[in-house]
């Protein structure tokens, strides 16, 4: 399955309101905002780098 130019930028607004949004409601969210940004920045480099990598080839 490739990942194209538009699914990566709906991801990174996807990641950014869900941030926000923990960091807006710190004591609903607090234990869960870190992990949660870990684990979607992370989501997000490896689909900026699946990205990149069909344009290398």
């Amino acid at each position: 399955m490739s990942i194209d130019y538009k699914e990566c930028n709906i991801a990174e607004a996807i990641a950014d309101t869900l941030i926000n949004m923990m960091e807006q409601n710190p004591k609903v969210l607090y234990l869960d905002a870190d992990l949660s940004r870990s684990l979607m920045g992370k989501r997000f480099d490896e689909c900026k780098n699946n990205f990149s990598d069909q344009f290398i080839d």
